[in-house]
């Protein structure tokens, strides 16, 4: 038998088989970076969608929290007009207060007393006069108590003057003026 030598031929495919896994190490390296460098801008490019997202979102929370502060002011200026309201209807209704008033106690007010002052502090009015007779003031008292606008009348001071006047007593009375609902349940019971 003839000897073959094989070993050349074995040595040109270990030589074939190193150049094609140098080529397959070089071809995988190249994939690996090309993938790295694909992975890298994609992430790149996510970032800064995202971060232009985030830029949108922070300039339309900036014009939001214009607006609410815009509210808020227009809240404000809401609350000064209604309390600017509140105020003129609340004078609007007293304007009539005193001319009703005076109209009022000179229908209750009896002969022989009269009054030196009149005084108002919310809806309770100090009346300070003079009397011939406590029965006068007594009588007084009943016609403010019968009254449709006034109510709770209250003597906080009598004085018995000793002198040969015509008027034998200083008085201070208070009395309530009766609210709107009051004197409306009082305008429906005399019907």
């Amino acid at each position: 038998m003839a000897d073959i030598n094989l070993l050349p031929w074995r040595e040109q495919l270990r030589e074939e088989h190193k150049r094609q896994f140098i080529w397959a190490m070089l071809i995988s390296a190249a994939c690996a970076l090309l993938a790295v460098v694909l992975i890298h801008f994609t992430i790149g490019g996510m970032v800064n969608n995202q971060q232009s997202k985030n830029d949108f979102l922070q300039s339309q929370v900036a014009i939001l929290d214009g607006q609410i502060k815009e509210i808020h002011n227009l809240r404000d200026e809401k609350q000064r007009l209604l309390a600017r309201m509140t105020i003129i209807q609340e004078l609007q209704s007293d304007r009539t207060f005193v001319v009703r008033l005076f109209d009022e106690i000179t229908r209750l007010i009896p002969n022989g007393i009269y009054l030196e002052s009149i005084k108002r502090e919310g809806d309770l009015i100090t009346l300070t006069g003079k009397a011939e007779s406590n029965s006068q003031i007594s009588q007084f008292m009943r016609n403010i108590a019968a009254s449709a606008w006034l109510t709770r009348p209250m003597l906080s001071e009598i004085k018995t003057i000793n002198d040969d006047q015509q008027y034998k007593s200083d008085f201070k009375l208070q009395v309530k003026q009766k609210s709107s609902a009051e004197e409306l349940a009082n305008t429906e019971d005399k019907k």
